[in-house]
């Protein structure tokens, strides 16, 4: 039982590690110019579905909107939302970690991967 209980907290902060590394900008400039692709790319990375499924389900709201707005609420309000959950994601990991910036996490990610 212990065992694994370690081996969680390892996973968990191994998960943590690899989301801290995430830039910040690159996420806001890939959702920018490929919302969906971006938003799937950045959940792989960081390990956490949330963010593209909670968009998902804005982006499926805001369809019948489109013929009131002509698809500005589905164009804007779900890459934002994924793009702000996945930030905010990224920065509680980094602050979890007592990390800085994704540099500090990189030099850990690569210490502990070799």
């Amino acid at each position: 039982m212990a065992n694994q209980s370690r081996q969680t907290k390892r996973a968990e902060k191994a998960r943590q590690v690899k989301s801290s590394r995430v830039r910040c900008w690159g996420v806001a400039v890939s959702h920018f110019f490929l919302p969906p692709l971006a938003s799937i790319v950045y959940a792989s990375k960081t390990g956490k579905w949330a963010p593209t499924i909670v968009a998902t389900g804005v982006g499926v709201v805001g369809i019948p909107l489109a013929i009131v707005d002509m698809g500005i609420t589905a164009c804007i309000a779900a890459p934002l939302t994924s793009a702000a959950m996945i930030i905010n994601q990224v920065k509680d990991d980094r602050r979890r970690q007592k990390f800085i910036g994704p540099e500090e996490a990189d030099a850990m990610f690569f210490a502990k991967s070799f």
